[in-house]
């Protein structure tokens, strides 16, 4: 069998693993990482041995490398300590060649496919926890936006498909977001029936891309909302993940999400009091809200990466690199 494919398959089995424990437990246990980065190790000294050791040098820079950006990326609060350990050993067991990106390539990879598997993930328990209230607020949603697609429709008419795609997109989100509040009643059902007429005008492609990007705004915004749910601060526990943040603005304390708080902080309008990193709540912040004054707050779930690492290292395997290379 092929050096490369071995490594590659033992990488597998390992980034395979690493996924469901993460989904199972939340956690990438150090009984699997470090084995792991012993194996590749043991690897590339195999091939070092059989090729030249310029080859096992390579690729411990390679590993090195990998886990120098997890570590930032730790660091500033986006991965667990499980996916730091985790990457260096895939870096390994996937280098080839004079090159020591093998594991940046799978790290970027990993990112890009991050929010694809996360809205599924998010979507299944957003499922789970609600049920066909879910359901009815993903379609209604989807009809809501068919509809405001179908009034800004003539721009399909008279500009260029792209064109028009780009414009219509920031326009029709916009709106939506304006008249969801009140609501448009029974006149959502108008926006199938508008996008079927457009269809006979157009052709069937531009309605499709209609109901494909109306679907996928529904469901992102139905999924942040209802994959959530609010505790009462004396039932929090550590490492919950808070959807929402508490800042200081002036002399009040407020509770805002997430992407609300981060505008507040960098344009200097806000205090951070309760911010907690990736890693979850920990007790002083559960203390700290309770010498607040905040007797409530929504928590969601965090959404494991290990299984976008394991996706992303296949996906640079069968590509040779990582996607954007493959762009450029």
């Amino acid at each position: 069998m092929d050096a490369e494919l071995v490594g590659f398959s033992a990488g597998l089995v390992v980034a395979g693993a690493a996924a469901y424990t993460d989904l199972k437990t939340g956690l990438v246990p150090n009984r699997l990482t470090l084995p792991a980065n012993a194996a590749a190790v043991a690897y590339a000294l195999a091939l070092g041995a059989l090729n030249g050791w310029w080859f096992t040098g390579w690729a411990l820079l390679d590993g090195l490398v990998a886990f120098l950006a997890a570590l930032a990326l730790h660091l500033a609060g986006v991965m667990g300590g499980g996916d730091v350990k985790l990457l260096p050993a895939l870096a390994m067991f996937l280098h080839r060649g004079r090159s020591p990106w093998w594991g940046l390539d799978v790290l970027v990879n990993s990112i890009l496919l991050y929010a694809p598997f996360g809205l599924c993930y998010l979507s299944a328990r957003a499922l789970k926890l609600r049920g066909v209230r879910f359901l009815r607020a993903v379609g209604r949603g989807a009809c809501e936006l068919l509809l405001l697609y179908a009034a800004v429709g003539p721009l399909s008419v008279v500009l260029p498909p792209l064109e028009a795609a780009v414009i219509e997109l920031p326009v029709v989100v916009g709106l939506w977001v304006v008249v969801r509040r009140r609501g448009l009643g029974r006149a959502v059902l108008l926006g199938p029936v508008l996008a079927g007429a457009y269809a006979l005008l157009l052709g069937p492609w531009t309605p499709l891309w209609w109901a494909a990007v109306a679907l996928l705004v529904s469901l992102t915004m139905a999924t942040a909302r209802m994959a959530s749910v609010e505790k009462d601060v004396d039932e929090l526990r550590e490492g919950e993940i808070p959807v929402e943040v508490v800042v200081r603005v002036g002399d009040r304390v407020r509770k805002v999400g997430r992407l609300r708080a981060a505008l507040l902080l960098v344009t200097g309008r806000a205090v951070p009091e309760v911010v907690p990193s990736g890693e979850g709540l920990t007790a002083r912040d559960i203390e700290k809200l309770k010498e607040l004054g905040v007797r409530r707050i929504r928590v969601g779930h965090a959404t494991p990466f290990a299984p976008a690492i394991a996706l992303g290292y296949a996906v640079t395997y069968f590509l040779g690199g990582s996607v954007l290379k493959c762009w450029g």
